[in-house]
């Protein structure tokens, strides 16, 4: 899976935004406004969920406001995170923002 399928799949089962596939993927949250919906005129540029700190911390968050705990670390030269208290469900990545995504992508197919 590239990063940019990662970011997709991110904005649709953990953002709850629709994607739309175009020469580059589209999703229908504003950036500025991650609330706002796009109406089917327009789009917005889909966030770098999986390589951008800033934007994966906005998963982070979206998270932790399903009620969930957040452990992040680093050791062993890869970044590891997960949102429970089970240590065992720890997603690692070569990455912060990457390790953000897996884990999230897990606590919602969990949680639904």
């Amino acid at each position: 899976m590239t990063n940019r399928e990662l970011d997709a799949l991110v904005a649709e089962r953990v953002m709850g935004c629709r994607v739309a596939w175009n020469a580059a993927p589209y999703c229908d949250c504003s950036v500025d406004r991650p609330h706002d919906i796009a109406t089917d005129d327009d789009t917005f540029e889909l966030p770098l969920y999986s390589t951008d700190i800033a934007a994966a911390w906005e998963v982070v968050e979206k998270i932790i406001a399903r009620g969930n705990n957040v452990w992040v670390g680093f050791y062993g030269n890869t970044w590891h995170m997960h949102f429970t208290e089970d240590a065992l469900s720890q997603y690692p990545a070569d990455t912060a923002p990457k390790a953000i995504c897996l884990a999230a992508l897990q606590v919602m197919d969990v949680q639904q």
